[in-house]
C-alpha cells in the first residue's frame, strides 16, 4: 500500500516552473562555461597538420589537453595585481616563431611578448610542451611529449 498521496494536481505546472528556475539559478552560480577552442585547435594541428607520425600518434592517443583540469597557479600578489596581470594577456591563435626556433600559440603578455598563461610550444616540430607559462617559462600544470615519444 502507498504511504503518500499526491494532492493539488492543478498547480504542478507552476511548481515545475519554480523548480526549473531554482535549478537554473543554482547552475549559473556553481557552473562556469569554459572555452576549449585552443585545446581543440592544438589537437587538430598536432594530429593532422604537423606531419610527425610518432608525436601525432601519441597526441591522438592522449587526446586534447585539458587546460581546465586543474586551476592555474596563482601568484602570491594581492587581487588587484592579479587583475592587472590578466589584462596584460592576450590570446594569440596564430603560430608565433620564437627566437629559439620554437613555435608558440596561446596567451602572451602584451608588454613583454612572452608566453604567459595557457599555451603550447612546439620545438623543431618534434617535441612539445603545453600547459601554463609564466614570463616565458613553463610554470605549473602541463604535459610534454619528447621526440622519443616520452610523455611527461
Amino acid at each position: 500500500m502507498p504511504t503518500y498521496k499526491l494532492n493539488k494536481m492543478d498547480d504542478i505546472p507552476e511548481v515545475t516552473k519554480q523548480i526549473n528556475k531554482q535549478i537554473t539559478e543554482k547552475q549559473a552560480f556553481y557552473l562556469e562555461q569554459i572555452d576549449h577552442t585552443l585545446a581543440i585547435s592544438n589537437f587538430n594541428h598536432i594530429t593532422k597538420e604537423l606531419g610527425k607520425t610518432k608525436i601525432g600518434a601519441i597526441y591522438n592517443m592522449l587526446g586534447p589537453f585539458d587546460f581546465f583540469q586543474q586551476e592555474p597557479k596563482k601568484n602570491k600578489s594581492n587581487d588587484d595585481d592579479e587583475f592587472e596581470e590578466d589584462n596584460k594577456r592576450c590570446l594569440e591563435m596564430d603560430w608565433i616563431k620564437r627566437r629559439s626556433g620554437a613555435e608558440f600559440r596561446g596567451e602572451m603578455n602584451q608588454e613583454t611578448k612572452r608566453p604567459d598563461g595557457m599555451g603550447i610550444k612546439i620545438f623543431d616540430g618534434t617535441s612539445l610542451y603545453e600547459g601554463y607559462y609564466k614570463d616565458g617559462c613553463c610554470d605549473g600544470y602541463g604535459r610534454g611529449i619528447t621526440s622519443k615519444g616520452e610523455v611527461y
